[in-house]
């Protein structure tokens, strides 16, 4: 994801994380790397990013031969080598062309060193010697130093000396950092360790709790149990007894029951067969009555049959003359007009008739009118 652009300054190429995160570097103690994002100075042990946050680096190393550092994020490894020898004092954030004013406030992280040596020891003796000596700073006799070449000298100086003591504080700083980290390691190992331990003891003091309870709980039990046994036995021996009797008392009972039961079963049983005989002669006379009943209703049917087709008979003889009678009145009819038909057939005919007198010759034709009188 990202490679140095710029071999001078160490720069690299700016990325815009797309999602939340965390970049890790790793690095050896011989490589410097700052961090930015959004254009602001950040650690670089955890760098934790947002979506759209745009990151880039600088890198310099001081070995004499080049190396390697590793970025990850988001599960994606970027390689970069280092060249070998690139330290210089801007990527310390420090621009040489920007003056350092001594005699201002010094910062709180410089105080003893810029406040204190270079004020008493460097201002003295640069001043001293370089501003107030005959050759000035340019070695020119007669010519007086200048202020800016003054104020080069002092900050050549303190850059120098700056950067002596950062590289002497950078791996103090990273000895603090791994200290600090093994001792909050130990720290932790300890707390786990003793939490462990208590666990330990919670869990021995409540198993041996637990033992003396369930012991505890199975004496009671057993005590319990005895005295239910010694309870069921005299209950079962009187229970016994009781059950004896009671099972003679039954067999009394059960024997007087069956007497009873005798008794009104022969009783039943008599009435029983007097309502039988009872129900079996009104049931013979029911039945003879309704014998008696269907042989009358038989002969009535027989006769009502007998009169109904005698019925029926005679309609259908009448119907039957009826319709001869008319049909006996058509061939009547039907004769007559076939008489009248053949007159008329008769009397076409008689129209043309030839009289023969025995000579032919002498014999002539009769021509009849064809006129019929009804």
């Amino acid at each position: 994801m990202w490679s140095i652009q710029d071999s001078a300054s160490g720069k690299t190429n700016t990325v815009t994380v797309p999602a939340d995160g965390i970049i890790s570097v790793s690095k050896p103690d011989s490589v410097q790397v700052w961090g930015y994002v959004n254009d602001n100075a950040v650690s670089v042990h955890h760098i934790h990013v947002k979506a759209g946050d745009a990151v880039h680096f600088k890198l310099m190393g001081t070995a004499d031969t080049p190396t390697s550092v590793d970025f990850n994020y988001a599960g994606t490894s970027s390689e970069i080598v280092v060249p070998a020898g690139q330290l210089t004092l801007k990527e310390n954030n420090m621009n040489a062309s920007d003056g350092i004013n001594l005699f201002t406030q010094p910062s709180s992280n410089m105080g003893g060193a810029l406040g204190g040596g270079l004020g008493a020891g460097l201002v003295g003796g640069l001043l001293g010697t370089m501003l107030f000596r005959n050759g000035g700073l340019n070695g020119d006799a007669g010519v007086p130093a200048t202020l800016p070449a003054v104020e080069s000298v002092v900050n050549n100086a303190a850059i120098n000396t700056a950067l002596g003591d950062i590289k002497a504080a950078i791996p103090y700083n990273e000895a603090q950092v791994q200290l600090a980290l093994a001792g909050a390691q130990a720290d932790i190992n300890g707390n786990i360790t003793a939490a462990n331990q208590n666990i330990t003891n919670n869990l021995n003091t409540q198993s041996l709790a637990n033992a003396a309870n369930f012991a505890a709980q199975n004496t009671n039990l057993g005590n319990a149990l005895s005295n239910i046994t010694s309870t069921v036995n005299s209950t079962a021996a009187g229970t016994l007894a009781a059950v004896n009797a009671a099972s003679i008392l039954a067999e009394r009972n059960a024997w007087a029951v069956t007497q009873a039961i005798t008794n009104d079963g022969d009783k039943t049983r008599s009435l029983i067969q007097s309502i039988d005989k009872s129900n079996d002669s009104r049931t013979i006379t029911n039945l003879a009555n309704e014998i008696s009943d269907l042989k009358n209703s038989s002969r009535l049917a027989e006769a009502t049959g007998n009169i109904t087709i005698s019925n029926n008979n005679t309609a259908t003889a009448a119907q039957q003359q009826s319709q001869a009678q008319q049909q006996q009145q058509l061939q009547y009819q039907i004769l007559n007009q076939l008489a009248v038909l053949n007159a008329d057939v008769q009397s076409v005919k008689q129209s043309s008739v030839v009289f023969n007198s025995g000579r032919m010759t002498d014999s002539g034709n009769q021509s009849a009118a064809n006129t019929r009188v009804a």
